[in-house]
């Protein structure tokens, strides 16, 4: 027994379910959207005065104008495109010789273990000054070897004013090497800013490139959708003329009554001629060669044409009737 009520109940829970993926992925299409404007727009924020952008008078103008300035448009982007492209490898450039003096200074300051060479000199002269220390002490309690004491006491000296100088100039250069660290991170971060705002603006003109083409083909489309009904409507006549010339041939080549008729009379020649020519001419004018006055005009020939001649066998033949 079918339980239509559990049928109906899982039938409504996938209209739903199909609902609901079908608002999300709305959703995320017009989150998709949105976000590829902001980017847009920030690169083009990004890009310096000069750059091309989209004008809003566009659709103002006639298509060939339109098609003009488009491709006027996608030009001076791609002369733009490969101007951004050389300065994005210049900064980057810059960038990357920036990172390779900081690491080398990181690697000199590395090699150069300072702080251990500072705490040793510093080590160094608090053992040379606790023995100077200990001499003055000597020479002013005086004794016999007051005379050489001084004078190791003055050798002390110098060599503590040597190791000052040299631990006063390891500082130095250590305060130099962290200055210039520090200057070359803010310059990093000062290239890198610049670098990517260098990246956006290429962005930007990417995104301008891709409006640019679509462009260009939402205009080519109605052209190449009617080139296309034009090459389908001239094979479908060009089948129907074969056809009919075909069928004409094979009726007369199988009955001698109707060749005998048709060839005597000419009204078969003249009957395809007359098809031929009326295909030909819609055909003409389906291509543009022939404009509207001039189709009216050999449309309403013909037709008079044809019904002259129509008038005038009807004429004969009722005359031969009454004789």
């Amino acid at each position: 027994m079918v339980d239509y009520p559990v049928i109906i109940k899982r039938f409504s829970i996938s209209i739903l379910a199909r609902r609901y993926i079908l608002e999300l992925h709305y959703m995320l299409c017009c989150l998709l959207i949105a976000s590829v404007g902001v980017l847009a727009q920030e690169g083009r924020n990004a890009c310096p005065n000069g750059t091309p952008e989209m004008s809003n008078t566009f659709s103002a103008l006639a298509i060939e104008e339109q098609y003009i300035s488009l491709r006027e448009l996608k030009g001076r982007t791609a002369e733009a495109l490969l101007s951004q492209k050389n300065t994005i490898d210049q900064q980057r450039a810059a960038v990357d010789k920036i990172l390779s003096e900081q690491k080398g200074m990181r690697l000199q300051i590395t090699a150069a273990n300072p702080a251990q060479l500072v705490e040793y000199l510093r080590g160094q002269i608090d053992d040379v000054s606790k023995k100077i220390a200990a001499n003055e002490v000597i020479i002013a309690a005086g004794g016999p070897n007051k005379e050489a004491t001084e004078q190791e006491n003055n050798r002390l000296v110098e060599a503590r004013q040597i190791l000052g100088q040299n631990l006063n100039n390891i500082t130095s250069e250590q305060s130099t090497r962290n200055e210039r660290i520090e200057q070359l991170s803010k310059e990093s971060d000062t290239a890198r800013a610049l670098l990517d705002r260098e990246v956006a603006c290429d962005n930007y003109l990417k995104i301008l490139t891709n409006r640019i083409e679509e462009k260009i083909v939402s205009i080519l489309i109605p052209d190449s959708q009617k080139n296309y009904f034009r090459l389908t409507l001239s094979l479908a006549y060009a089948a129907i003329v074969l056809l009919l010339i075909g069928g004409f041939y094979v009726v007369i080549t199988r009955d001698a009554v109707t060749r005998s008729a048709v060839f005597s009379q000419q009204t078969g020649i003249q009957f395809i001629t007359l098809f031929s020519l009326v295909i030909a001419i819609i055909l003409f004018g389906i291509l543009d060669i022939l404009k509207d006055k001039e189709l009216a005009a050999l449309l309403g020939g013909i037709s008079g044409y044809i019904l002259g001649k129509s008038g005038t066998g009807t004429e004969r033949l009722t005359l031969n009737t009454d004789h």
